[in-house]
């Protein structure tokens, strides 16, 4: 089980200045001394850097904000470590990644082969519960799982990734209130498999059911009983495209709000049974950022989240 610890942070509440190069995961350099590993080239908005043993267990887990460009981990023990460095953009949108095996120190045997991480990694079975005091999520059955949990204002409050297939986790207490769950699965060489967004309230009655479901391909598709809704591009830059497959015909209202929840756009529609394609148009005066898509029917409101360029 790995948690992620802030390795550098800006204290002093503004935005921090973006970093002066370009992110380019080809320029880093990962290097063994006698008892730790160094890097070069962490040039970008936001980076981790997650270091395993060969047995897979997590020895080391931090992440930077504003390229600190050189980073020397504590000191680790002789052996043989699997290295994985990703960079993200302040909107923690995926820029690239580099993993490398590292052998520290000259005396170590070479560590026999790690049983590969197990699982298929299917979004569709992630379930969340909302408790009282916190998150149950289930469904975590794939080669590498990342959780993380964001309160209602994205700010993140969980932040793990784990190996081989834990099941399911329950979380640290955490405050009443609405969080957004992202479930991420990736294979043993950390290619994505799928990801996912589920939102599930602590505070009140607990609830399997969640109320936002996120698939984040190239589209963002959210499925329930009468409904499959995919809106395309996203990331969008001025218009989004949204199509719904309806099971029955009802009148909906579709609205775009940002975080905060403040409504940005909002047009009332028609379903009919079968296939609908709707535009949300004028949204690029709106800054870049994370949005949320509402549908909001007599059956109650689905959400999926949106990315603005």
């Amino acid at each position: 089980m790995i948690q992620f610890s802030k390795g550098s942070s800006n204290s002093g509440g503004s935005t921090p200045p973006p970093p002066t190069n370009t992110p380019d995961c080809n320029k880093i350099t990962i290097t063994p001394t006698t008892n730790s590993i160094q890097f070069k080239g962490l040039v970008a908005p936001i980076i981790t850097v997650q270091i395993f043993n060969s047995s897979w267990a997590s020895v080391y887990n931090q992440f930077f904000n504003n390229s600190p460009d050189a980073v020397t981990t504590p000191t680790l023990p002789a052996g043989t470590y699997h290295v994985t460095v990703n960079f993200y953009t302040s909107s923690w949108a995926t820029i690239c990644s580099k993993t490398q095996d590292i052998t520290v120190g000259t005396t170590a045997p070479p560590p026999p082969p790690p049983p590969p991480p197990t699982g298929t990694g299917d979004c569709s079975t992630v379930t969340v519960t909302g408790a009282s005091k916190n998150i149950k999520v289930g469904g975590l059955i794939g080669p590498l799982v990342t959780v993380q949990i964001f309160n209602n204002s994205w700010a993140t409050v969980f932040n793990q990734t784990y190996s081989n297939s834990p099941g399911t986790i329950t979380t640290p207490n955490l405050p009443a209130g609405i969080y957004h769950v992202k479930v991420g699965f990736n294979n043993a060489n950390w290619t994505n498999i799928c990801s996912t967004v589920l939102d599930a309230t602590v505070g009140g009655a607990a609830t399997s059911a969640p109320t936002a479901d996120v698939m984040e391909t190239n589209s963002a598709t959210m499925l329930s009983s009468d409904r499959v809704i995919t809106v395309t591009p996203n990331p969008f830059s001025d218009v989004v495209q949204v199509s719904i497959v309806s099971r029955k015909t009802e009148t909906a209202n579709i609205s775009v709000v940002d975080i905060s929840g403040r409504e940005v756009a909002r047009k009332s529609v028609n379903l009919q049974t079968g296939t609908n394609r709707f535009s949300v148009d004028d949204l690029n005066r709106y800054n870049p950022g994370n949005y949320i898509l509402r549908l909001v029917t007599k059956d109650g409101v689905q959400n999926i989240r949106l990315i603005k360029q």
